[in-house]
């Protein structure tokens, strides 16, 4: 069966080889988004000897079975029938006869990453980009640096998310995520709505109709390709939303009469994510936000000393997750003990189902306060936290989607339990203060009863 490009595609190809540097193609599924610009890397790599190209996936398993196992050889099948390049299924590459490459990567392997990312290339392609974190966007950036014939290009698509998204903000809005200013070249950055109505004639008969039969939400995305005011399947969307109108999302300053506690979600290769929280009265002031990957205990508590020195910052407890009594890997002790070495106070949090977590984290955000600026990260993991939907069994998915947004979540969702632990149990610096000021009332009223007996004497 010949390969035939759909309208839609022609101009997909026109602008996939356009003057545009940036170019993400969005819309509903099976439009035909992924298949033209998979095709459209190899005739590059054919046409350029000794090019590199990349395609990254947020997850392994969808890389493999999404593009790897389904998309790729699809194509090469029915687009370039005879050409039959060298696979290595265990390094994820193809190399083709003219010393061309394309590299498979998935960003959730840090390990991988960064074998990936320590070559060059004419081509990078983030397939279902609205799983896959800003900041590791930019560090795959640096990695377009081969020079040859070809002129490099970044290619990304997706089934559009919320507006909060930051591909939203690049590639529709072309303002700088987080901010309000504009990309600085925003003529190299360029879009396009692909839908599934125009690559009707490749789709199951009933295709169309299945996706017609959807919830306005879901048909919203994966039909019309819609950006949603909202993210799609948001755990927190409403809460957010609420935040926002009520004007909790705001400049909230440090309190140096209160103590700042730390929640955290620790990670390997995944990242680490601290909270930074003041509890006052009922309020839970979110006053900072740290996340960094691939570094030791050592270096999350230098960050805390700095801030404690710059910003006089007084730390009441850290509250771990459950692992935090697992050794550290770089340290070859627990997590727990690499803490409190550096002198500060510990608290591990029993392991709690993922939903009970999140339900709590709910109850709280009525009372939650954010700084919009130090707490910005953490609040783009929040809005883009979310379960995942399958269109075809029209469910969501029970277990939160994991990717970039989960490890800030993570983290938020352990607020509850260190919000009740601190309730019931105040920190050991608190204490000691407590037990200072019952000392100084009991001298008080010692002082009272001596001088009454003094007074007694005197009139005796």
């Amino acid at each position: 069966m010949a390969f035939v490009l759909t309208d839609i595609q022609k101009k997909a190809r026109t602008l996939l080889n356009g003057v545009a540097k940036f170019i993400l193609l969005f819309g509903g599924s099976r439009s035909g988004k992924t298949a033209i610009i998979i095709r459209n890397i190899i005739l590059r790599a054919l046409k350029e000897p000794n090019s590199r190209h990349a395609i990254f996936r947020q997850t392994r398993k969808d890389l493999k079975e999404a593009v790897w196992m389904d998309t790729l050889p699809k194509i090469l099948r029915l687009c370039f029938p005879g050409v039959e390049p060298y696979s290595n299924e265990q390094e994820l590459y193809i190399r083709f006869d003219n010393g061309s490459e394309i590299w498979f990567g998935y960003l959730d392997d840090k390990k991988r990453t960064d074998n990936v990312l320590g070559k060059e290339y004419n081509t990078l392609y983030f397939n279902e980009i609205s799983e896959i974190a800003y900041a590791l966007f930019n560090k795959a950036l640096t990695r377009l640096a081969l020079k040859n014939g070809l002129v490099n290009k970044i290619y990304c698509d997706c089934n559009p998310p919320g507006r909060w998204h930051w591909a939203y903000k690049v590639f529709i809005e072309k303002i700088i995520p987080g901010t309000k200013d504009p990309l600085p070249y925003p003529d190299k950055y360029a879009s396009l709505l692909m839908n599934p109505k125009d690559n009707a004639e490749n789709l199951a008969e009933d295709y169309l109709e299945i996706l017609e039969g959807l919830p306005e939400e879901e048909q919203n995305r994966f039909l019309h390709g819609i950006w949603a005011e909202g993210i799609f399947g948001g755990i927190y969307t409403k809460e957010i939303g609420l935040a926002e109108l009520q004007g909790r999302i705001t400049t909230v300053a440090h309190n140096p009469e209160f103590s700042v506690y730390t929640i955290w979600d620790l990670g390997i290769g995944d990242s680490t994510s601290i909270w930074f929280c003041q509890f006052i009265g009922s309020k839970l002031n979110f006053i900072d936000y740290y996340e960094n990957q691939n570094e030791g205990m050592k270096h999350y508590t230098g960050v805390l000393k700095k801030k404690q020195e710059e910003l006089g910052y007084q730390y009441g407890t850290l509250f771990l997750p459950h692992d935090g009594a697992n050794k550290e890997w770089l340290e070859g002790r627990t997590r727990q003990e690499c803490v409190e070495e550096e002198g500060f106070e510990v608290e591990v949090l029993p392991k709690t189902p993922v939903e009970d977590g999140i339900n709590s984290a709910k109850i709280l955000f009525p009372r939650c306060y954010f700084d919009k600026e130090k707490c910005a990260a953490g609040l783009d993991c929040l809005r883009n936290y979310r379960r995942a939907f399958d269109p075809l069994k029209l469910v969501f998915s029970p277990e939160p989607v994991h990717d970039w947004s989960s490890h800030g979540s993570d983290s938020f969702r352990y607020t509850g339990m260190a919000y009740n632990s601190r309730l019931v149990r105040p920190s050991k610096k608190e204490q000691a203060v407590i037990e200072q000021q019952k000392k100084r009332k009991a001298l008080s009223f010692n002082e009272i009863l001596k001088q009454r007996r003094r007074r007694r004497h005197e009139i005796h």
